[in-house]
């Protein structure tokens, strides 16, 4: 229990840097890793020791702590690692006769610094009040900072017996362009102190209350590669898919909801995390989800809930980080095809809802039956084919020579392709079917959330398949919320809204308080009503993949799209929902507005970014992926 008089005593380093480094925890050959870390009380002093990534909080920031070995004048040190203006904070009881120790070293190379000025200082803060106890500035470079540090031996009487809250940390007196800082500190002990009960702070997270069956299951079901205007939900269309009709005659269906990219991984890493692409990095083919970033399956864990999924998209499975926070979340295949349909997927969700647990469940579903190649079984395929079906394999070998210009589809081409996509969406359905009627009858609060991760383009832009452009066919997807008790008529809501909105969502709908930054918005709001049109605000979307590197910023009736990898810049009105009349050289002013607030809203989270690079976020080597993983991205199109 906190005592009357509040202390909390500061360790602030802010330092406007990137977290540029290699290692971290030696392994067996000697080669540098990363390992996320806890802070313990351990043989009378703290300890880092290797654990699941936790976070510490910087306000609206979150960052975690690292454990790093690192070898100085041929001496092995261990630091806590903090990066750019995100401090760490521990919760103690301080002692009699306390002293607090531990050296400060500045561990980016000597390249690397700039000529500037680093304050390093200690604030303690009581109630209203804070003090300054001890600073120093340092200049850099500097080679004393990085060999021998700066040494701490700070006696902290005046606080003897209260509890306070420590935070390490730094900040930038004299600004340059550039800056590669990585602040560490050697072992920090404070003698005699233990940490409280609970633990050091952990999060800005914290539950509605204790692990309780009243708590709502949450299901997400993400069919991949789905376009909305192909889906009877979001208006006429020839394609069948009753099962999802009949479940979506009440609930909410979004009729503006984006991709925060346009392909599998960086989409669903935003769903998984809040963050844009910008934020979370993984963008490229070998890119894992940034070990440093909490998701959204380890939060509802400690907050109650038990998490089941599964994958059959590898993109998204655990090779690349997405089981994190999972009891299960198994990958499937089918041997020959190189993926599983999904009525292999429906079989394991229906086990994992009738699982008996006495905690609440979030469950994953991640089905990729609608995705290239289109393959749907003979049944479907002619419910849609108006000829007998062509010799052409519509795969990726095919979907490849077009994207590179070396071949141009014939109309009866694209009309084959189109048939075969909306009988492989008719035949998911049928498949969804059996999973549909179990949601129907069950009298448990159940909260549903139907997606996709990302469209499918038909030449529209000139190309085929998806992760190549951020126009609406590729970027808008289907959205449908129905939570138990849900009764018609169906609210159909206008308010533009992007997958990462649906991990504040989910979060909001387990009673966990999110005041930590995330982009998104909880969408509750919308389902209830409450809110008829919410504020207007820019969506962006992101695509960097190989060569490209594609935004867009979706704002009221505009949109506009940049390309920095072939500089151009497009705008386009929401009346053009096709996007093919460019309207950027007739409307200058309201391109250069858009184009302004899209580097606004790149500038206003550069200091939220976790940087990419080896010790932040490994990246996989094509020849690194197994046998098994590497024949299923393959028939998907995502290696050659």
């Amino acid at each position: 229990m906190r005592k009357s008089r509040n202390v909390t005593l500061i360790f602030l380093i802010s330092v406007y840097a990137a977290l540029v480094f290699t290692g971290s925890g030696c392994n067996d050959s000697g080669k540098l890793t990363p390992v996320a870390g806890r802070v313990i009380w351990q043989d009378s002093e703290f300890r880092f020791i290797p654990h699941s990534p936790d976070t510490w909080d910087l306000d609206n920031n979150r960052f975690p702590a690292f454990h790093l070995a690192w070898e100085i004048n041929g001496s092995p040190k261990h630091f806590m690692v903090t990066r750019v203006g995100v401090p760490a904070h521990f919760n103690v009881t301080v002692p009699a006769a306390p002293v607090l120790k531990t050296r400060v070293f500045l561990l980016s190379s000597e390249e690397d610094l700039m000529a500037s000025q680093i304050e390093f200082f200690i604030e303690v803060h009581e109630g209203w009040f804070t003090r300054t106890i001890w600073s120093q500035i340092q200049q850099v470079p500097d080679s004393k900072i990085r060999q021998e540090g700066i040494l701490l031996d700070i006696p902290l009487l005046q606080y003897t017996r209260d509890d306070v809250e420590i935070t390490f940390g730094s900040r930038i007196l004299q600004p340059v362009e550039r800056l590669n800082y990585v602040v560490g500190w050697e072992s920090p002990v404070l003698e005699g102190v233990k940490l409280k009960p609970e633990g050091f702070r952990d999060s800005q997270w914290t539950s509605a209350g204790d692990p309780d069956v009243s708590k709502p299951d949450i299901v997400v079901f993400v069919e991949d590669a789905v376009r909305p205007d192909h889906l009877p939900l979001y208006g006429k269309t020839r394609v069948s898919t009753p099962a999802l009709e009949r479940y979506f005659q009440s609930g909410t269906i979004f009729t503006n909801c984006y991709a925060n990219s346009t392909w599998t991984r960086p989409s669903i890493a935003s769903l998984f995390t809040g963050h844009p692409v910008y934020i979370h990095g993984c963008t490229q083919r070998g890119d894992r989800l940034n070990p440093a970033i909490s998701v959204l399956t380890e939060i509802l864990k400690q907050n109650g809930y038990l998490s089941g999924g599964v994958t059959a998209n590898g993109n998204i499975c655990e090779a690349f980080g997405f089981s994190r926070g999972f009891e299960e979340y198994p990958f499937v295949q089918e041997p020959g095809s190189g993926y599983a349909r999904a009525g292999k997927v429906v079989e394991i969700a229906m086990e994992y809802l009738h699982f008996p647990v006495d905690q609440a469940k979030f469950l994953y579903f991640h089905t990729v039956d609608p995705h290239d190649p289109y393959l749907p079984p003979e049944q479907c395929a002619d419910l849609y084919l108006d000829t007998d079906r062509s010799e052409t394999r519509y795969d990726y070998h095919y979907f490849g020579k077009i994207n590179r210009g070396e071949y141009t589809p014939t109309h009866a081409e694209i009309q084959e392709m189109k048939a075969l996509y909306d009988a492989e969406i008719t035949c998911h359905d049928q498949a969804m079917d059996r999973m549909i009627q179990e949601l129907e009858t069950r009298n448990d609060d159940t909260l549903f959330i139907y997606l996709s991760d990302h469209g499918e383009q038909f030449m529209e832009h000139g190309y085929t398949t998806h992760g190549l452009t951020l126009h609406g066919e590729e970027a808008r997807v289907p959205l449908a919320i129905r939570r138990a008790g849900d009764t018609g008529p169906v609210r159909i809501v206008d308010t533009p809204v992007t997958i990462s909105d649906l991990f504040n969502t989910v979060l909001d709908a387990a009673g966990v308080t999110l005041t930590s930054h995330r982009d998104g918005r909880s969408l509750l709001p919308l389902l209830d009503g409450k809110i008829q049109q919410s504020a207007e605000r820019p969506l962006v979307q992101e695509l960097y993949l190989g060569a490209q590197s594609i935004q867009a910023i979706r704002l009221g009736e505009w949109c506009l799209i940049r390309n920095l990898s072939k500089p151009s810049i497009h705008l386009f009105h929401t009346d053009d929902r096709a996007e093919q009349q460019d309207l950027a050289a007739e409307f200058p002013e309201q391109t250069a507005r858009l184009h302004t607030l899209l580097n606004q809203w790149f500038h206003h989270r550069s200091d939220l970014r976790f940087p990419v690079n080896p010790v932040l976020s490994e990246t996989i080597p094509d020849d690194a992926i197994d046998a098994e993983l590497r024949s299923h991205l393959q028939a998907l199109g995502y290696l050659k």
